[in-house]
């Protein structure tokens, strides 16, 4: 039995807290150990209403952390492709914290998934480490020339969404005409006018950015 699991997040008002603490008390083989939870904490939560927690147990004298993840199907679903599916599909499945269970919440609007904590390895934009972010960039090369003519490509587009050249085309033109379009105050008509000049030039540079991605 593991003390204090049936009030995991009992303070947040996530749906689908019960089928979560269930998915929770099977990987912890809740019925045949001795434990407790240590702490919960939250570590991320977005504008989509996915939310992100670590959660540490204490199971027969033994330390476990976990990372759970709430969210909508389509954003868990994309993470669980990524994690059992793309990335091991290009030998980048190690690099990826392993997805040990999932379960959706009754209404089927939300979903949680529990992950393998990795531990504090985020980059840090206000104090950026130059290993990692090496380390970040070394693996952004592999993901984007392992993937290039890849089988996998047209179903990781589809599911992914693409935010290839297109994208950026259609980003580029959309700020420009939406620009175009105010009128502002004096005091701020030099900064508008900066603004629309970068946006031209960031449009001039179309052809050498779609030739790059090819």
């Amino acid at each position: 039995m593991i003390e204090g699991l049936g009030n995991v997040l009992e303070n947040t008002d996530n749906p689908g807290l019960s089928e979560l603490r269930l998915m929770l008390e099977g990987l912890l083989d809740g019925q045949g150990v001795e434990g407790r939870l240590l702490g919960q904490q939250m570590l991320r939560a977005h504008a989509d209403a996915s939310r992100v927690y670590r959660l540490r147990f204490a199971i027969n004298g033994q330390f476990r952390s976990m990372i759970v993840k709430f969210g909508d199907p389509q954003n868990t679903r994309r993470s669980e492709l990524a994690a059992k599916r793309w990335l091991p599909a290009v030998g980048l499945g190690d690099h990826v914290p392993a997805l040990l269970g999932s379960a959706t919440e009754r209404s089927g609007a939300h979903v949680w998934h529990v992950y393998e904590d990795l531990g504090d390895h985020r980059l840090d934009s206000r104090m950026p480490d130059q290993e990692r972010v090496r380390a970040a960039i070394a693996v952004i090369v592999q993901l984007h020339t392992r993937f290039a003519a890849h089988p996998l490509l047209g179903e990781v587009r589809v599911n992914g969404t693409d935010l290839g050249v297109q994208l950026y085309e259609v980003t580029c033109r959309d700020a420009i005409l939406a620009l175009e379009a105010c009128q502002p105050p004096e005091q701020h008509r030099a900064l508008h006018e900066r603004l629309l000049s970068r946006l031209y030039k960031l449009c001039d540079g179309l052809p050498s950015r779609t030739q790059a991605f090819e």
